[in-house]
């Protein structure tokens, strides 16, 4: 049984409108408008912001309180994952009517706060609160949420609420920010806001218009930060789909530098997954483009050229490739114009440089290559964290090293489960199955079983 919009219809006849007029000045169908009034029917919600403008009334005024509750409990059925280390915050306050629906403020942008509210959740607030203080990392997740809730909202309406070239300045601004959450540490805040900028970018880079190549450059970058965070999950199907979507909207956007470090990484990949003939074809594929490349990128592609070279035990290539990546790497990679969107430090290739020595059976010499890497520059808890220390406890392994491969496997199991990286958790489990085949009745050894006795929590 309906029940009719009493409120609405005694707003129109205080007005001493006709349902006409009403309708003229929402821009509605009479028919349309007659049935908001029978209860009937309820209006979109970018037709009830017109509405709400034409009465300058709120939705709960107008007898529309319950298609707001309907909003928002259809978007938060959908729990998201919290830090497993940490408080989160469930709830916060919401934005009274009566701030919400005055002249100058639409319902789109009351939905606007609603979504930043809700990438905001996993935020520990009252610890920040507390503490007076807040992390980079924290500073830099609240930063890009508040532009991924606009660019929600926007992909989700049937209303424009930026204009192409303001949206792509956005995602341009925030993409940046986006790479340094990942090499922060912010695995688990950067999943919850990558969404709502590829599904929008996306959706400009597949429309030819001015603002294409710009749309799919930024959505290649997107498409790669997406990739990795699939790749901590252990999702290496979506994170491969992704790398080969990224190859293609970088060769969309024209852009050299940009294809060249999604097949490095797409490379890099099949290397992961144990392709290796697939990897080196695709490193030798992007051979072919490097010459165009930017000096980062071309040590990076060199370096890893000579990590798959080593994989094979051809030494003399892979020294080869070593060299030029030493000649080649910038002194300052920051100054690089490639680097926002590869993050390649000299600790990267440092951390390559002794993986090639692993492969070629040299484990001190792999040991002295990490020994150049600025330790005392990396952040604690991050993924380059995480791999220096897997990588030490691969070189400990190899030097029969008992206590200090159990030391060090311990601590990147810590750092895995403070990122949530499913991935390193599973090196340092497939790195402690070799350990204890080999050193079965140490006492170390048995230290540490627990770490890798239950399933990856979350």
């Amino acid at each position: 049984m309906t029940t009719p919009n009493n409120r609405l219809e005694a707003a129109r006849l205080q007005r001493r409108w006709s349902v006409e007029v009403a309708s003229s000045k929402i821009g509605v169908s009479v028919n349309t408008y007659n049935r908001w009034e029978r209860g009937l029917q309820v209006p979109q919600l970018e037709t009830l912001d017109l509405l709400c403008r034409a009465f300058a009334m709120s939705p709960e005024e107008l007898g529309f309180a319950h298609a707001i509750s309907a909003k928002r409990r259809t978007s938060r059925r959908s729990p998201h994952k919290v830090h497993p280390m940490t408080e989160m915050v469930t709830s916060l306050p919401d934005l009274p009517a009566e701030l919400l629906y005055h002249e100058q403020t639409t319902f789109v942008e009351a939905e606007v706060f609603e979504q930043t509210k809700r990438n905001l959740e996993h935020i520990n607030v009252p610890q920040l609160l507390e503490n007076e203080e807040i992390s980079r990392k924290q500073a830099i997740a609240l930063l890009i949420s508040a532009p991924a809730a606009v660019l929600s909202v926007s992909q989700g309406s049937a209303m424009t609420i930026l204009h192409p070239e303001e949206s792509l300045a956005l995602s341009s601004v925030n993409l940046p920010l986006c790479w340094q959450l990942y090499t922060e540490g912010g695995l688990l805040e950067l999943a919850q806001v990558l969404p709502s900028y590829l599904a929008h970018l996306l959706q400009l880079a597949q429309q030819s218009s001015p603002y294409q190549a710009k749309a799919a450059a930024l959505a290649s970058q997107t498409l790669q930060l997406s990739a990795l965070c699939s790749l901590h999950k252990l999702d290496f199907g979506t994170s491969l789909k992704q790398l080969q979507d990224a190859c293609s909207y970088a060769s969309l956007a024209d852009n050299t530098n940009l294809l060249l470090a999604t097949t490095l990484r797409l490379a890099e990949l099949f290397l992961y997954l144990q392709r290796s003939q697939q990897s080196l074809t695709t490193y030798e594929e992007a051979l072919h483009v490097s010459s165009h490349c930017t000096p980062l990128l071309q040590g990076s592609l060199f370096v890893q050229l000579a990590v798959v070279y080593a994989h094979y035990g051809e030494e003399e290539v892979a020294l080869k490739y070593l060299e030029l990546a030493r000649q080649t790497f910038p002194q300052q990679p920051e100054e690089d114009s490639s680097f926002p969107f590869t993050q390649f430090h000299h600790t990267n290739l440092h951390l390559h440089e002794a993986r090639v020595y692993l492969h070629l059976q040299q484990p001190q010499q792999a040991s002295q290559a990490l020994l150049r890497t600025d330790e005392a520059s990396i952040m604690y808890q991050t993924p380059i964290y995480a791999e220096i220390l897997l990588l030490k406890a691969r070189i400990m392994l190899a030097l029969e090293e008992c206590d200090q491969t159990c030391r060090l496997l311990a601590e990147a199991v810590d750092a895995a489960l403070h990122l949530g990286s499913h991935f390193y958790y599973q090196i340092a489990s497939t790195l402690y199955n070799q350990a204890q085949l080999r050193w079965r009745h140490e006492k170390c050894i048995q230290a540490i079983s627990e770490l890798f006795d239950q399933e990856f929590p979350g």
